[in-house]
């Protein structure tokens, strides 16, 4: 793994059969791709469980940034918030960057996701539920 990859505020990566309750972070968080105020990359197939875990940082990823989780790979994010500002070419989001087979509910953003395509308020960058 690329050392500027998968990298969180508080847990790089997450993996099958994780619970990751009431995590905070702030600060600053640089890095290439996966890049999470909380969670860099959420990933294994069901049971990774993140809850009522926010942040507030400045977040400069090339891509799948996200304010709580940078990639969501079928985990359950709930009750999750975030007040970061966050500058990525691609996929970028308030509080998941990339979600990919995940559930998610009760999420919210206070803060700019500045991306190539221009700035905005998405509280899930991309979700490939839309593809």
């Amino acid at each position: 793994t690329d050392p500027s990859e998968w990298i969180g505020g508080v847990i790089g990566m997450v993996g099958m059969g994780s619970v990751v309750t009431d995590c905070y972070s702030s600060g600053n968080i640089k890095g290439g791709y996966y890049i999470g105020g909380v969670i860099g990359y959420n990933m294994y197939f069901d049971d990774a469980y993140v809850d009522n875990c926010h942040s507030s940082c400045t977040i400069i990823a090339d891509e799948d940034a996200g304010g709580v989780i940078g990639y969501n790979n079928c985990g359950d994010v709930t009750n999750c918030y975030s007040s970061s500002t966050i500058t990525t070419h691609l996929r970028g989001g308030g509080v998941i960057g990339y979600n990919s087979a995940g559930t998610y509910s009760n999420l919210n953003f206070n803060g700019i996701v500045h991306e190539d395509g221009g700035d905005h308020t998405r509280t899930v960058g991309f979700d490939d539920i839309d593809l």
